[in-house]
């Protein structure tokens, strides 16, 4: 599986990101909450919040997307809506949390000249063997029942990282098959996290996804990402007037003066 993403065309600086829901929702401390409770369609594409914001002195959208009702990904497939958007942004925090550790997490940035800035290409066990998070020893520990020690991390200031890794099935139900334990609380949970301190990243194009390389269907438990995205306030305006002048042609066309 290639991990080069295709770039979609950059779109216009104020317009809503290219076949996104777009769902209004409470300011950013309800927003993973509510995203996360029966936010996805029917073709489980991602939920979507963008809601205006003043950032840095900037006119921006406060953008939050994601997965919160569990979606299986087949074999050597990738997740079908992925983020691949042109705009100028920032982005700001993700997560990621699935119960194998052949899921990767693969994000790129670009910047005015479509240089990549690689933030993930990775899974728990290329995450642990540069101890971003957790070492392998710490990720791969059990107890005298072969149960995971499901040990705490150390956040990285800057790379993603590997925050969580329960890597077996929950003590009694190590014998259950994987269908009956799938997406429950005793099933496998990895966590990838990308949630730098000093400062968010800055990009001109925006790529992420998740990819199963391994050889089973396996489940993306959640997947949370957020990003500011700048607006031009003379765009704004402009693509106000436009609105107004499409409603007042709306009227003069049914009889409305």
């Amino acid at each position: 599986m290639s991990t080069n993403p295709t770039l979609s065309p950059r779109r216009k600086k104020g317009s809503a990101p290219s076949d996104q829901p777009q769902i209004i929702l409470p300011p950013y401390q309800d927003q993973l909450k509510t995203l996360m409770q029966s936010k996805q369609t029917t073709l489980n594409k991602p939920a979507v919040s963008s809601v205006g914001t003043e950032y840095k002195g900037k006119q921006a959208e406060d953008i939050s997307w994601a997965i919160g009702q569990g979606f299986r990904l087949e074999p050597n497939t990738e997740y079908p809506y992925p983020i691949n958007e042109g705009e100028d942004g920032e982005l700001e925090y993700f997560s990621v949390i699935v119960n194998d550790e052949n899921m990767y997490v693969v994000c790129y940035t670009y910047d005015e000249d479509n240089r990549p800035t690689i933030i993930a290409d990775d899974n728990m066990k290329s995450l642990a063997k540069k101890a971003r998070g957790l070492t392998t020893s710490e990720a791969e520990a059990i107890n005298h029942n072969g149960i995971s020690l499901d040990k705490g991390c150390r956040p990285h200031p800057v790379m993603s990282y590997l925050a969580r890794s329960k890597h077996t099935f929950s003590y009694g139900h190590t014998s259950e098959p994987y269908e009956t334990v799938e997406g429950s609380e005793f099933d496998k949970y990895y966590v990838i996290e990308y949630a730098p301190i000093r400062r968010a990243q800055p990009y001109k194009h925006l790529f992420f996804t998740i990819q199963n390389r391994g050889n089973n269907t396996r489940l993306i438990h959640e997947a949370f990402v957020k990003r500011i995205a700048y607006v031009d306030k003379y765009e704004l305006v402009v693509n106000n007037e436009a609105v107004n002048q499409e409603e007042d042609a709306g009227k003069t066309a049914i009889g409305y003066s």
